[in-house]
């Protein structure tokens, strides 16, 4: 399988009780391959959120099934993100 297959795959990954993807709720925003490595900044909605690991997760075992190296980090929101975010998983 190629980058390009490892990248549809994360791109389809959903965010937990919903069927809204990690890409379109702006939460995966920033995903990098390179050198063997997947390097992913997850943007939150709040840094203390319990599910964040699992959100991480998600994205690391693709990663390493692909025999990649995964590093992340986390960030909070910007308004316009927490706003797209709010709207996207409004009931």
């Amino acid at each position: 399988m190629s980058e390009q297959d490892l990248l549809n795959i994360i791109d389809l990954l959903e965010y937990p009780d919903t069927s809204i993807s990690l890409k379109d709720l702006g939460i995966l925003s920033y995903l990098k391959i390179e050198g063997g490595k997947v390097t992913a900044i997850f943007a939150l909605p709040d840094l203390k959120m319990d599910n964040r690991k699992d959100i991480a997760n998600s994205v690391r075992i693709m990663a390493e099934s692909f025999g990649y190296k995964f590093e992340y980090d986390f960030r909070k929101m910007t308004e316009k993100e927490l706003a797209n975010f709010n709207a996207l998983t409004k009931i």
